[in-house]
């Protein structure tokens, strides 16, 4: 099987659509799609990252991504994908939607770190917590560079 970068973000469903498989709306709901062909019956939804899953009514092992379905019916991916734009506007649109997902969750992570860099250092020697929990202050030396304690002395 040939290597497509991005191969679990082709649209699924549209694929196929265009080998055969036909959309029942009636039992479509809005996050997953039935499609069937004479012989299977298949659930086709997206996840939050934009990549396309299926489940095979049928047959409960067989379920996975465009990559599995592939691989379980013994299709060329390039075959399969064949009349398909790689580059469609729904898959840059998806993949520029992840990336921003992607920026947006480091940018939190980087908030989180920075509003923890900036928290005091814990003072271990003459810490009354540990006191009044009867713990010795060596027990934690080797974390003493990421012990920190906020405005409220809280560790």
């Amino acid at each position: 099987m040939a290597y497509v970068k991005n191969a679990i973000h082709l649209p699924l469903d549209s694929l196929l659509e265009r080998n055969g498989y036909r959309l029942n709306t009636q039992k479509s709901t809005k996050i997953w799609k039935v499609y069937s062909n004479s012989n299977e019956k298949l659930l086709v939804r997206q996840n939050a990252n934009f990549q396309w899953f299926y489940l095979n009514c049928d047959n409960k092992a067989d379920s996975g991504n465009i990559i599995n379905f592939c691989k379980n019916r013994n299709l060329d991916l390039m075959g399969f994908t064949q009349g398909l734009i790689i580059n469609d506007d729904t898959m840059k649109e998806n993949v520029s939607k992840l990336t921003s997902k992607e920026a947006d969750k480091f940018k939190e992570q980087q908030k989180i770190i920075d509003k923890f860099n900036q928290f005091e250092l814990y003072d271990l020697t003459n810490s009354k917590m540990l006191e009044k929990r009867k713990l010795n202050g060596n027990l934690f030396l080797a974390y003493n560079h990421s012990l920190k304690r906020d405005k409220h002395n809280n560790m």
